[in-house]
């Protein structure tokens, strides 16, 4: 009895070793080939408290991308930006900064593509004078500083107040152009 309990045990145990051995022999080898699981984003980056300076073909930089939070989306090759903030440094006399809740843009940063609650704020000027431009959504070309929108814009400066559908917003030139609708409430 003692030899058939040795030998069965024996057996057990090579048998559990050839199937490990056949297991890990099936496993791919290289972590790219792995497939990636339902709801599991592509594999890129993800970064807190960023800043993406951008420069332009003669090396001068042009503005800054500053967001809570980025992630790139490898298959679409882009950046989903949160709490999103895009200065132009004084070098580029361009008085604006933006603002919105949230961005999309690609890798390159040719444009970007932003959403919620968007403020456009002309820096550097007295309380009084401040200008804001708010919109639901707006397209940035930030190296060409245009900005454009579909949506619903209202502008406000000191007590008055502009509304319009669509906006054309040449930021270099300090120009603006209205859509349609427009309509305005001016006080003395």
């Amino acid at each position: 009895m003692y030899l058939n309990l040795r030998t069965t045990l024996g057996i057990i145990i090579l048998a559990a070793a050839a199937f490990g051995s056949w297991w890990l022999a099936q496993a791919p080898s290289d972590p790219d080939s792995l497939p990636l699981g339902r709801g599991v984003p592509p594999p890129g980056y993800y970064l807190r408290e960023a800043k993406v300076s951008h420069s332009g073909a003669d090396g001068k930089l042009l503005f800054e991308i500053n967001a809570q939070s980025a992630q790139q989306n490898a298959a679409t090759q882009s950046m989903q930006l949160d709490g999103v903030r895009v200065d132009y440094l004084p070098s580029v006399d361009v008085p604006w900064a933006l603002e919105s809740d949230s961005g999309i843009a690609p890798l390159d940063q040719s444009y970007i593509e932003l959403s919620g609650a968007v403020t456009i704020t002309a820096v550097g000027r007295a309380p009084a004078d401040t200008l804001v431009i708010r919109t639901a959504k707006l397209t940035l070309q930030p190296e060409t500083q245009l900005a454009t929108t579909d949506s619903r814009v209202q502008i406000v400066l000191g007590k008055q107040q502009l509304n319009a559908t669509g906006m054309v917003a040449y930021l270099g030139e300090e120009r603006l152009e209205l859509t349609s609708n427009v309509n305005g409430k001016f006080n003395p």
